[in-house]
């Protein structure tokens, strides 16, 4: 059967033909001035689902990345920490080393041990380091100072300090420490170090504020004059420094696998950003040799 073709049928396929240029001139317009490629959903829905998604995960990446920013300093901060630490140790040892050789006078002996008394105070500070207004030894309770100078002697000597904090248990130690951050989807990270520098004996075994009693034992010894018993300390002291070495290296591998997983979040990211720009964002070039292109069919 053969089909006849009208003038009102000629006139019909024309104005369809012109609405449809004057709606492609008017799409190209849109992009152009606003720079977007898709203006609402029905644009294109499968470009706007997949743009959906592709700022979802650009956006929890972001999470990521702030997450690994902030350990980062927080790991940075606890080296510093115990690095000042280590020093302090390291010059107990000297101290005891010194204290022990039986060739100082009392007025000398006293006076190595209110340098040990200061390091103690100083030990006290360090113990109470925070980053972001969080201690970093501070255990269940990082939002409080975790240790308090609780007695002093007749000299204002230190002679006992308290740790404060919520959860302590000598039996849990790790989980009382742990500071756990997501590094990747259902990825974590603890990042929580050092919490056995204050808290474990030289048998290893967890035992609250031993290095400040460590310390606090070596200076009455040394202000008693007692050379004999200041040589045992110095293998107490070494264990002491040992630890704090084994936590920095603890710390270092985790500032280490936090330095891998940012360097390829930040390649993700880069590959998110330039697909999020493919489906949003207009290509001028393009899009107005496209317009040109449909100007130029509704003038001729």
């Amino acid at each position: 059967m053969i089909m006849r073709v009208t003038t009102k049928m000629l006139s019909q396929s024309l104005i369809n033909n012109v609405n449809t240029n004057l709606n492609r001139m008017e799409k190209y317009q849109n992009q152009l001035s606003s720079g977007r490629l898709i203006d609402r959903p029905s644009d294109d829905p499968v470009a706007t689902s997949r743009l959906l998604a592709a700022k979802s995960d650009l956006k929890a990446q972001e999470q990521y990345s702030s997450n690994m920013k902030d350990a980062a300093g927080w790991l940075d901060t606890v080296d510093g920490a115990l690095e000042s630490v280590g020093n302090v140790l390291q010059r107990a040892r000297e101290i005891a080393v010194t204290g022990s050789s039986g060739t100082l006078a009392q007025a000398s002996m006293g006076a190595l041990a209110d340098e040990v008394d200061n390091m103690v105070a100083e030990l006290v500070q360090t113990a109470n380091s925070s980053y972001a207004d969080k201690y970093l030894f501070g255990g269940g309770k990082s939002g409080r100072t975790p240790f308090e100078v609780a007695g002093r002697d007749n000299h204002g000597r230190i002679t006992d300090i308290q740790f404060i904090s919520a959860d302590f248990d000598k039996s849990l130690l790790a989980e009382t420490y742990s500071r756990k951050i997501e590094i990747e989807a259902g990825v974590t990270i603890d990042i929580a170090c050092g919490k056995t520098v204050f808290h474990t004996d030289t048998n290893g075994n967890a035992e609250i504020n031993a290095v400040f009693n460590k310390l606090i034992e070596l200076r009455e010894k040394l202000d008693a004059g007692d050379q004999n018993a200041i040589n045992p300390l110095i293998s107490d002291i070494d264990k002491y420094i040992d630890n704090v070495l084994s936590e920095r290296a603890v710390g270092g591998a985790k500032s280490k696998r936090i330095e891998i997983a940012q360097s390829r979040l930040s390649a993700y990211e880069l590959n998110l950003t330039d697909l999020v720009g493919k489906l949003e964002d207009t290509d001028y070039a393009i899009t107005f040799t496209s317009y040109t292109s449909q100007k130029t069919i509704y003038q001729a």
